[in-house]
């Protein structure tokens, strides 16, 4: 009778844990040269739900994903990547170098940037784009 209560409990504990589909994207851009980038690093972690784009240093190479992230919240909207990061831009152009927006009709994706820079060669700064979960969790 004991055993059956142990699965039991562990079930019902497997049956309610939480899962998640929580992502998050990772973007910095820093000391980039006119015509670009010499250093272009992406990852992505599918365990984790975590991507990551890196470009510094002054080179040729553009400052973009090769298999950029879809940001699909969990009602189902599709919120395009680009459009976030020209958002942010628009806001380091204008002066304001850190800040948060939320994304999507429910609020389900907040772009968070800081070390926002506006320069001869473009802008600089890290943005963090949190998809289904807060940033004030991490």
């Amino acid at each position: 009778m004991k055993f059956i209560k142990i699965i039991f409990t562990l079930s019902l504990l497997l049956f309610l844990a939480p899962t998640s589909n929580a992502e998050r994207i990772k973007i910095t851009k820093k000391n980039g040269g006119c015509s670009g980038y010499d250093k272009v690093e992406e990852t992505h972690d599918i365990t984790n739900k975590n991507n990551t784009l890196f470009c510094s240093d002054p080179g040729n190479a553009q400052c973009a994903w090769n298999y950029p992230p879809i940001v699909t919240t969990s009602s189902g909207v599709i919120v395009h990547l680009l459009d976030i990061q020209n958002y942010i831009e628009e806001q380091i152009q204008s002066g304001i170098l850190t800040g948060t927006v939320i994304w999507g009709t429910s609020g389900e994706v907040t772009a968070v940037w800081t070390e926002g820079l506006s320069t001869i060669n473009g802008y600089e700064y890290t943005l963090v784009i949190y998809v289904n979960e807060s940033p004030l969790t991490n």
